[in-house]
């Protein structure tokens, strides 16, 4: 978590690292649930409700604007782009922080030369006060932020990505094949799980039957030990 409320944010921008990765998986589940009905329901363990309920207000207030008046904004789908993609590089800078025993704990708070050779707050990198970005495989950096409302040409150019695949931002090609996959044999069916190869039998034939096993898998989602956070996003676009 790097929960920084002191850091200065551009107006009406949505910034994951201001919140916990159990704040941003919640929010992620509940982004197009009507506030007054997401907090009805006890919150889990490490989401604060004073820090996502004005989040979750403003996105909902913003949806309802596009709605009912066609006011264009970045939309859910950049929101929850934004999330995943926070919390796959919160993963691999953990490895990162393993593998060199503590000495890079943030690495997109380094700029690295052609070398490999890492330069602690240079210029081009994360202050350290705030994660704003990733590093991506070719070297060049991707912020996390997302402008929900501002310049017509900006907030166009987020809100109709899926009309416009030619203006789309490139997805995380992980999280693109992760799936829940089901195949029958005879009387025999399976339901396994693309990231781990976890997998829970079940007989053909009850529709019952195949709803409790599919049940048990998204179970496996919530629970696992490895991948968490790619696990908790297939879980949320399998079942919510």
């Amino acid at each position: 978590m790097n929960r920084n409320l002191n850091v200065r944010v551009a107006t009406d921008t949505f910034e994951p690292a201001l919140f916990s990765d159990a704040e941003l998986h919640w929010l992620s589940d509940h982004l197009t649930t009507p506030p007054i009905s997401a907090f009805l329901d006890p919150l889990p363990p490490l989401v604060n409700r004073a820090a996502v309920e004005p989040a979750l207000t403003r996105m909902y207030e913003l949806a309802e604007l596009e709605r009912h008046r066609k006011i264009a904004w970045a939309g859910i789908g950049a929101i929850r782009d934004s999330i995943e993609r926070y919390l796959l590089w919160q993963e691999r800078a953990m490895e990162i922080r393993r593998r060199t025993k503590n000495r890079i704990t943030n690495p997109s708070m380094f700029h690295w030369d052609e070398t490999g050779k890492p330069t602690k707050y240079a210029i081009g990198a994360d202050s350290g006060q705030l994660v704003r970005s990733e590093i991506l495989d070719d070297g060049s950096r991707r912020p996390f932020g997302v402008l929900l409302t501002g310049r017509p040409e900006d907030v166009l150019r987020q809100s109709i990505a899926d009309m416009a695949p030619w203006v789309k931002t490139p997805q995380n090609p992980a999280l693109q094949n992760d799936e829940i996959r089901n195949t029958e044999k005879g009387p025999n069916g399976l339901f396994t799980c693309s990231i781990c190869d976890h997998v829970v039998p079940y007989k053909v034939g009850s529709a019952a039957v195949k709803q409790m096993a599919r049940a048990r898998m998204g179970q496996h989602l919530k629970r696992a030990a490895v991948d968490v956070n790619r696990h908790r996003m297939l879980y949320s676009k399998t079942f919510r």
